[in-house]
């Protein structure tokens, strides 16, 4: 390996080579620390760390110097960097509230019972709710399948539900029968858009089909004019739609990761974002994904009558489609952020620039705080992953006023609809860009 290549093996904190691998085993936070390796994991480091930040003199034994990265490699020089200044003046707040009031950052058991129980129900009722044919039944069951993806899949996947990683990463992967796959939810969301959020890096905001930042290359440009009407048909189908392209993509990736190199070595497997995977987890996607996808769309059309099991099929996908897909696009591409990226109005800060292109909706709303798993607090939620949104108000009040104390921005909207209005305007405002 020469000295510019980024090593799959290890992490890099700060421009700095670390041999992680003797540690993992012992880390405090689990089976979290693979996530950052063979990438920067400069904002993971520091994001996973609000209550007690570990010292990088702490790491000196795992330095791997002769692997650092020089200056201008895209891993030092990329979209976003760290600068401890914003982030450290607010975390310090947050890590006093812990410290003093001996609070778990985590979610309260009450809370965590609660949780248990929905998913555990929303399970068991999956294989039937279609095939039964009760309408309630249902629309019941669609409410509470966004409610586990929204709220119990995410909050867990940032290990943010449980004190126990392994208990976190363990309900996270069950709530891969309900939406997406615990593998392709952290890559594309808790690395890719949490690291990089609204940058060409993040993959959870760059569509072909939608342009709401100046980068975005789109499949049928002369659509785009036009993408504030037709995007709203595609958002009713999301609960069927991303699955689907999620299979395709993890088929693609499968088929696309086999073979030779020129040299006749066997091809490393490598997942979307180009770091090592393996077949075991390729096909546990695929598999997790087709059974989403015949539970929610095919399986109705085996008991009943074309047209009822159609009715049942849409009634499902649109509701539960309409709870995720509004409430996930109105975080970032909406009027403002769309606007000042447009303008070229950007910083390199990380915590600055999740402030530049964040909003929060319903802010003083415990309704929509404990329904979308902090969502509605977005803007709390990526400074902190991996607190639980039941601590985000206390966040929001230091985070308002570290804003007003530096002159930072601060989205925010009243209430979903609004934020929904603002998203029109981006979206509106991005097919011209």
């Amino acid at each position: 390996t020469t000295h510019n290549m980024i090593r799959n093996d290890l992490w890099y904190i700060e421009g700095k080579a670390y041999d992680l691998t003797l540690f993992a085993p012992i880390h405090p936070g689990g089976v979290a620390i693979l996530d950052g390796r063979g990438i920067d994991s400069t904002i993971l480091f520091h994001s996973h760390h609000p209550i007690n930040p570990p010292s990088l003199s702490l790491l000196a034994r795992y330095r791997v110097p002769s692997a650092d990265p020089p200056i201008s490699h895209p891993l030092v020089s990329s979209d976003l960097t760290f600068s401890p200044v914003l982030y450290e003046k607010i975390r310090s707040q947050v890590s006093e509230y812990f410290v003093k009031s001996r609070l778990s950052s985590k979610a309260p058991v009450w809370y965590q019972l609660i949780l248990v129980f929905i998913l555990a129900m929303t399970l068991c009722v999956m294989p039937f709710a279609l095939a039964w044919g009760s309408l309630p039944v249902v629309l019941v069951y669609a409410f509470f399948r966004a409610l586990v993806s929204l709220n119990i899949g995410h909050v867990a996947a940032h290990y943010a539900l449980f004190d126990s990683p392994r208990v976190n990463r363990t309900v996270s992967r069950i709530t891969s029968l309900a939406f997406s796959t615990c593998d392709i939810w952290n890559l594309t969301h808790n690395i890719s858009h949490h690291l990089y959020p609204f940058t060409p890096s993040d993959v959870q905001t760059n569509y072909s089909w939608k342009r709401t930042q100046p980068w975005i290359r789109a499949v049928y440009p002369y659509l785009l004019p036009y993408q504030h009407l037709y995007i709203w048909v595609l958002y009713v189908f999301a609960s069927f739609l991303w699955p689907l392209q999620d299979l395709i993509d993890s088929v693609v990736e499968l088929v696309a990761t086999r073979g030779l190199n020129a040299d006749g070595k066997t091809k490393p497997r490598v997942n979307r974002l180009g770091l090592p995977t393996t077949v075991y987890i390729q096909m546990e996607n695929i598999c997790l994904l087709s059974f989403q996808i015949f539970f929610n769309q095919v399986i109705a059309f085996f008991y009943h009558d074309f047209w009822w099991a159609l009715l049942l099929t849409l009634t499902s996908t649109f509701l539960s489609s309409m709870i995720m897909a509004f409430q996930i696009v109105v975080n970032h591409e909406v009027e403002q952020v769309v606007s000042t990226m447009s303008r070229g109005v950007v910083t390199r800060d990380w915590a600055e620039h999740v402030l530049r292109t964040t909003l929060n909706y319903s802010s003083d709303s415990s309704f929509w705080r404990h329904f979308s798993g902090g969502l509605n607090l977005q803007v709390e939620h990526h400074l902190f992953p991996n607190i639980h949104p039941y601590h985000y108000p206390f966040i929001r009040g230091v985070v308002l006023k570290v804003c007003k104390e530096m002159d930072l921005p601060y989205y925010e909207s009243k209430n979903l609809m609004e934020s929904l209005k603002k998203h029109y305007m981006g979206v509106r405002l991005g097919g011209f860009l």
